[in-house]
């Protein structure tokens, strides 16, 4: 089955749900990562007129960055606080302190800068580190910095982005599958073993990812509350053609 078949039944044709079972392993794997590409599409589609509006790493850096120095291990900069508990984020930088600033509590990420040392909190886990390590730094070094690594800089953001959709559609399509094998053993009654369920749910999802594309990219986030009563309406669809063809799997297609 080419690829393109396989896309157009996933979409809209129902009763032919399944020949999917038939799409060989290799093929399935790359259609996960097939959706994972659909989802990066649709979040760069959103974010990239933002960031080149914005002028990029470094214009956001030059805009948003206060003028700083840091030399001979201190630091020179005008005090910056930024106190957001509703998105749990807290930035101090205060060049009159020295040594580490105390991180206060109930925030997940923290950022205290003082004029010889850094502290920092990333969700549970804390580092330090001491301003000299550094050596001389400015702001206009930065946005040059920036400037002359943006191309890098999006590649890594691009792969960690699409290894974060990798794992997520994952575990989504993990747990979509245990409820529809329950909801098979309930009410369909297919003769499908759990890794076909796990198969045709990869397939099934392909209309909720498409739609949370376009969400995506209009700047709309609220589809992902309904996506898997659409991806769980396609699977039981799906079953319910293989429990009619008595789901017989003959051969396995490349």
């Amino acid at each position: 089955m080419k690829f393109g078949d396989i896309f157009k039944t996933s979409l809209f044709k129902f009763s032919s749900y399944p020949s999917l079972l038939l799409v060989s392993n290799f093929k399935t794997v790359l259609y996960v990562f097939f959706l994972a590409f659909i989802m990066l599409f649709g979040l760069s589609a959103a974010a990239v007129p933002l960031f080149t509006s914005g002028g990029g790493f470094a214009g956001i850096a030059e805009k948003n960055l206060p003028e700083f120095s840091i030399k001979n291990g201190e630091l020179t900069c005008k005090k910056v606080l930024i106190d957001d508990s509703q998105n749990s984020m807290y930035i101090l930088v205060d060049d009159t302190k020295q040594g580490q600033i105390d991180l206060p509590d109930g925030y997940l990420q923290a950022l205290t800068i003082s004029r010889t040392d850094l502290l920092i909190r990333n969700n549970y886990q804390t580092n330090s580190l001491k301003l000299s390590e550094i050596g001389s730094l400015t702001k206009a070094d930065v946005v040059a910095w920036l400037k002359d690594n943006t191309a890098i800089i999006c590649f890594v953001l691009a792969v960690f982005m699409l290894a974060g959709f990798l794992i997520s559609l994952s575990f989504n399509m993990l747990v979509t599958a245990l409820i529809a094998k329950a909801f098979n053993v309930l009410f369909i009654h297919a003769s499908l073993r759990f890794g076909e369920i796990f198969k045709m749910t990869v397939f099934s999802m392909t209309l909720s990812v498409i739609l949370n594309m376009i969400f995506a990219a209009l700047g709309l986030g609220v589809f992902s509350m309904i996506a898997p009563f659409i991806t769980m309406f396609y699977l039981a669809k799906g079953m319910k053609a293989c429990r009619d063809s008595e789901g017989i799997v003959i051969e396995v297609l490349e």
